[in-house]
């Protein structure tokens, strides 16, 4: 398996307290340490997105979708209104 060197970028999604997703960006880098902090010495021009999302509301995140969270990705739980 080829190594990846890479910046993460990690999004929680929350509405009101509940968490509903994650977003994950990963953007490709050349790096070194020094004195054991990374230093970044160019970056790739893409980025790997994706995004875990909780789709029952049950803080199960099952949902693996490539690409960023967008609107159409928002779990139906959370624009339901509230039975109580």
């Amino acid at each position: 398996m080829h190594r990846l060197t890479a910046r993460a970028a990690i999004v929680r999604w929350d509405r009101n307290g509940t968490v509903f997703a994650y977003s994950y960006a990963l953007t490709p880098v050349a790096a070194h340490r020094i004195q054991g902090k990374w230093q970044i010495d160019s970056e790739v021009g893409c980025v790997f997105d994706a995004a875990f999302i909780d789709d029952r509301g049950d803080g199960v995140f099952r949902l693996l979708v490539p690409g960023r969270l967008t609107e159409v990705l928002v779990p139906a739980w959370l624009t339901l209104p509230n039975a109580n």
